[in-house]
C-alpha cells in the first residue's frame, strides 16, 4: 500500500487537493492523458467516500488511474 507523511498529506490540503467529501488526494502527472491520483484514507473514511471522490474527480480531471494511500506513522 502506498503511504505519504503526515506533513504532505497536510500541504496537499491546503493545495487545495480536497474531494467536495473531504477526501484529501495526491496526484502526479501519468501522461499526457492526465494524472494518478493517491487517495489518502483514514480510519475515518468510508468506502462510499472513496467511492465519491473517484465519482468526482472523474468528472473534474483527467484521471489515468486511482491508488489508496494510508498515512505514513514516522
Amino acid at each position: 500500500m502506498y503511504s505519504f507523511s503526515r506533513e504532505r498529506i497536510e500541504k496537499e490540503a491546503r493545495y487545495g487537493n480536497v474531494t467536495p467529501n473531504g477526501v484529501v488526494f495526491v496526484d502526479e502527472l501519468a501522461s499526457i492523458d492526465g494524472c494518478n491520483f493517491y487517495l489518502i484514507k483514514t480510519p475515518e473514511t468510508t468506502q462510499k467516500q472513496i467511492a465519491e471522490a473517484k465519482r468526482w474527480l472523474r468528472q473534474n480531471r483527467d484521471v489515468v488511474k486511482f491508488y489508496i494511500a494510508k498515512i505514513r506513522e514516522d
